[in-house]
């Protein structure tokens, strides 16, 4: 029995494969009867080509008989439903990003078990997915919850971004989301176009409550903004321990705020770069800052970090940030405003005069997270007496305060 159902969920696959620039739609599922419109990113009224619908239960009785696909588990029929006839990309650049927009139709998902067919749910709503011309002429995509929301949260951004820097924040809000779905042993954008939520739904990374959540607004025809907050809520937040010598400091990300600093953060976590950093910068009533100096306990010695072991700078993310209010988390950065790497600081006061638009500061420093437990901690080694080690550490704790170690809650 358990062969018979793979070789047919991998027919339903290949399907669709088969069928060049095929789209698979999907709110918790796979929808049918559901008009698909591909468009350029940034003229999303010039539609290209005729619409697609995507199939339904009825049509597909119709292409195969009712006794072929009877024989089908339900799983398989679920992944049959809602592949659509090819679409035509002639006319798609392939270094251009589109919007794909699936409006209306039944979601035979919403209800469906693995032998419960449910009965299909109208969707008075649309949902969304960014692709590039590449990906949508490869084909095999899934317009899910998951592309509504990395499109929601990239959607008031648009004319502020660049291309690059729309597919660069895409790719890092989809290592805030899921696990390897390709199996290319690496975590990008394809991986969202590629989530089921049948079938991969263990590889989301936050409570797949949220994805429901949305998906129900969306069949309701819910307004954006109602949208937009629970769309938030799918991006979710990832909490971060630093162990220190003198307690630990949790914070929680700000994934949808600042998805690009969030990842670049992480990365930096989960290679282990924060263990045993000092902080070499304590200013009473300011900030602590870390995340260019390493301790070595044994020696009671202080080393820059390497070159190689500190990634390539990152963009500013301020504008979309919140305030730098006591117990933030924010980005270091020098003059440049997308020079910002490994260095942070937490914010032991209200430092407004750093947010975007100020007149200090008109670029802003980006806050990406918040202290939920250990601020007396903070307030412990800022309140450390501080001594010039030099004219670059000019506010050096005169007793060690450093990260023993920094990991990321499950």
């Amino acid at each position: 029995m358990f062969k018979k159902t793979a070789s047919k969920t991998l027919l339903a696959g290949s399907l669709c494969l088969l069928l060049a620039g095929c789209f698979q739609t999907s709110l918790t599922g796979t929808t049918g009867a559901t008009v698909v419109t591909v468009a350029p990113l940034r003229a999303p009224g010039n539609i290209i080509g005729e619409d697609v619908v995507t199939r339904t239960e009825e049509d597909w009785i119709s292409i195969l008989g009712e006794d072929t696909w009877a024989s089908y588990a339900r799983l398989v029929q679920l992944l049959f439903l809602g592949s659509s006839a090819a679409f035509d990309t002639a006319g798609i650049d392939p270094a251009g990003l589109y919007l794909l927009t699936a409006t209306g139709g039944e979601d035979y998902f919403s209800q469906a078990t693995a032998i419960d067919p449910g009965e299909p749910e109208p969707v008075q709503g649309s949902w969304h997915a960014i692709v590039s011309g590449e990906r949508l002429i490869e084909g095999n995509l899934q317009i899910s919850v998951l592309t509504e929301a990395v499109y929601r949260q990239a959607a008031g951004r648009l004319a502020q971004l660049s291309d690059t820097q729309i597919v660069e924040q895409l790719d890092a809000a989809s290592r805030l989301l899921v696990m390897d779905i390709d199996g290319d042993d690496d975590v990008d954008y394809d991986d969202v176009v590629g989530w089921n939520p049948r079938v991969h739904g263990a590889r989301y990374l936050g409570d797949i409550a949220d994805t429901e959540a949305l998906a129900t607004a969306i069949r309701a025809g819910q307004p954006a903004g109602n949208l937009d907050t629970l769309a938030q809520g799918v991006l979710g937040s990832r909490r971060v321990v630093f162990t220190t010598n003198l307690g630990s400091i949790t914070m929680e990300t700000l994934n949808w705020e600042t998805p690009v600093t969030v990842d670049n953060f992480l990365q930096y976590v989960e290679s282990g770069f924060y263990s045993d950093v000092f902080y070499h910068r304590v200013i009473n009533n300011f900030v602590i800052q870390a995340g260019l100096v390493e301790y070595v306990a044994d020696s009671n010695s202080l080393f820059l970090k390497e070159d190689d072991e500190i990634g390539d700078p990152i963009r500013n993310e301020s504008r979309w940030s919140i305030s730098n209010s006591r117990g933030t988390v924010a980005m270091a950065r020098t003059s440049d405003p997308n020079s910002a790497s490994s260095q942070f600081y937490i914010n032991q006061v209200n430092n407004d005069f750093l947010d975007f638009g100020s007149p200090d500061a008109p670029d802003g420093y980006t806050v990406f997270a918040r202290v939920v437990s250990g601020l007396d901690v903070v307030d412990t080694i800022a309140a450390i007496p501080t001594f010039v080690l030099n004219p670059s550490f000019q506010s050096v704790p005169q007793t060690p305060a450093f990260i023993e170690t920094a990991s990321i809650e499950d």
